[in-house]
């Protein structure tokens, strides 16, 4: 085994994820859960989802709502969101070396990823 770290601002990493679990508490329904899973899928990959069970985002806004003050509306809820938010995770997350997208969650929802590069520091 190696182990295996990442090189973060935490100060703004932290916003990222702040922004992101608040989101999915925003717009997710009660009494439902929002998962934070963090991921190694290789050594050189550190990658964190956000998992929640609301609306979820129609397949042609995904790529939309990381756009600056882009106005998308979220599936199935008829309610519009605008802003910097993920704008701002976006660019954190590239200044990173990384990189941000949004899946559908099986279950209903969305899964928002991002992922940065990881490093080695040697046999454990």
């Amino acid at each position: 085994l190696t182990d295996c770290y990442a090189v973060v601002d935490e100060h703004l990493m932290s916003r990222v994820l702040d922004y992101l679990v608040g989101n999915a508490l925003k717009f997710s329904p009660a009494q439902t859960s929002i998962i934070v899973q963090v991921e190694q899928p290789s050594s050189q990959i550190s990658r964190i989802k956000v998992i929640d069970q609301g609306n979820g985002i129609s397949d042609e806004n995904k790529e939309l709502i990381f756009d600056k003050y882009k106005v998308v509306e979220l599936k199935k809820s008829g309610v519009s969101q605008t802003g910097l938010g993920l704008f701002f995770c976006k660019m954190v997350i590239s200044a990173h070396d990384g990189k941000i997208w949004i899946e559908d969650n099986p279950s209903g929802g969305a899964v928002f990823i991002f992922e940065f590069p990881s490093q080695t520091s040697g046999p454990v």
